[in-house]
């Protein structure tokens, strides 16, 4: 059985869908995104449960919340479901996954799932990229939240004011992240589509730019009308080859809605949005990061063409204070700020620390975990670029996550192409490591579960 590509037709999942008492099991529900569409089904009113193979921070809070999930994957999980979704992290002799094609239960990927259940919405708003796909999404949520349009939200994050990564709201807008891992937003139908960037990704996957160029294209044709950076230089070269209305924005002087960026105070940034020569709006931007700057502008566009005010727009997202795991301040350790990061592209770690270093001012030591073993393989030598901008460099273990090693690629080899500032450690020893550190600013980063390096360091430094 293919874990990419389902059997089963959309029209025959809206069949069992229709079902409000089907029962909807979910492999693979610690992971974020499947998170929020266990919950999401769960308040559509479907019985649902739910495995990963081991406890993490959001299974825990599915165990606390009372919610029929457990640890480990056992064929008995899947037995008398209605339908099966699961992660496409997920290889094909998972138990569960082959008791569903056995007992011909239908099973489906995320991508496929979230697709089937968008229909029942009237604008899917949907942003795609390489980067600041979670904080435009966010920021979309939060203009058309702020004008009283109550959309449905999600999210790879928890969303602002909230623990979750989900809103439930009304069924006009849903808005969602358009992820590209091995093409699952060929799966979605939105009506826009935001594209923030372009670069080389998910090389498990994509084998070089330009396959990851041809499958953004493919997305770029699906939705009515494309918001697209014509800053960037990948997207610049789709948008002559798009089949759907383009709007472009960025700073080019060539951009339908041109962006002129300024320095409010270190790390931070405010922007006008100029259209036809005549200004817009203006936002000053209350989280970090010139590339956040980026990100709002693309979030104003879209609610500028949806026609919301431009004082709701502008209001809401100066307000804006950001998603977890993005340049997030958490805390202290001894006399150092203590931030939190998701990145795990080697771009998005040069953009983290060149942020934080404007934004303190103070040196920049990096925890870094690197994600999946092809990935680090694939990024070897740009990993060292990005992560030799810090002043020092604590590599943890690489986590492998389903993946076998690969000989030469480890944690050891990016700190030795560094040099004497990179130094390998286990998550354990973390506190030791940083013995030495002080009036720095420390950032945790990478994809993978970081929660108790983080946790281990916010417990010492109280």
């Amino acid at each position: 059985m293919s874990v990419f590509h389902s059997k089963f037709t959309k029209d025959e999942i809206m069949e069992t869908l229709k079902n409000t008492d089907a029962k909807i099991h979910f492999i693979g529900v610690g992971g974020v995104g499947m998170y929020s569409l266990f919950l999401l089904s769960s308040r559509l009113g479907y019985t649902v449960s739910g495995s990963d193979r081991e406890l993490s921070p959001l299974l825990n809070k599915l165990i606390d919340e009372g919610y029929d999930v457990s640890v480990g994957h056992t064929s008995e999980n899947a037995c008398g479901k209605d339908l099966v979704v699961y992660t496409l992290a997920l290889p094909a002799d998972n138990p569960e996954l082959v008791y569903a094609e056995d007992n011909k239960i239908p099973a489906v990927s995320r991508a496929e799932y979230l697709g089937v259940l968008m229909e029942n919405y009237c604008e899917r708003i949907s942003v795609s990229g390489s980067h600041g796909k979670s904080s435009t999404t966010a920021m979309i949520s939060s203009v058309l939240t702020a004008a009283g349009l109550d959309p449905t939200v999600v999210l790879g994050a928890s969303l602002p004011n909230s623990d979750s990564p989900l809103r439930v709201g009304g069924k006009e807008y849903l808005v969602f992240e358009g992820c590209e891992y091995k093409d699952a937003y060929l799966r979605f139908s939105p009506t826009v589509t935001v594209f923030t960037n372009l670069e080389h990704d998910h090389v498990d996957y994509f084998s070089d730019i330009e396959s990851i160029r041809q499958s953004f294209l493919a997305a770029m044709n699906i939705p009515k009308v494309a918001i697209v950076n014509c800053d960037d230089e990948n997207l610049r070269r789709l948008i002559p080859l798009a089949k759907s209305k383009i709007i472009t924005y960025g700073e080019s002087e060539n951009a339908d809605y041109r962006v002129i960026i300024y320095s409010l105070k270190a790390g931070y940034y405010g922007f006008k949005i100029l259209h036809g020569g005549r200004d817009v709006l203006e936002i000053k931007l209350s989280l970090p990061g010139r590339f956040n700057a980026m990100n709002a502008a693309g979030a104003a566009v879209f609610a500028i063409t949806a026609g919301i005010s431009c004082d709701i727009i502008s209001d809401s997202l100066s307000a804006f204070r950001g998603i977890e795991r993005r340049l997030e301040k958490i805390g202290r350790y001894s006399s150092n700020s203590v931030f939190y990061d998701y990145a795990h592209h080697p771009t998005e770690i040069k953009t983290v620390i060149e942020s934080i270093r404007e934004m303190t001012k103070k040196e920049v030591v990096v925890i870094f975990k690197p994600h999946t073993y092809s990935r680090t393989a694939g990024f070897m030598d740009d990993f060292v670029r990005a992560l030799s901008l810090a002043d020092r460099v604590l590599l943890c273990e690489i986590s492998a996550i389903r993946e076998k090693a690969i000989e030469g690629v480890s944690s050891a080899a990016i700190a030795s192409k560094i040099g004497e500032k990179a130094v390998v450690i286990s998550d354990d020893s973390v506190i030791d490591a940083l013995k030495e550190v002080e009036n720095s600013s420390i950032v945790i980063m990478g994809a993978a579960d970081l929660s108790r390096v983080k946790d281990l360091i916010l417990k010492k430094g109280k």
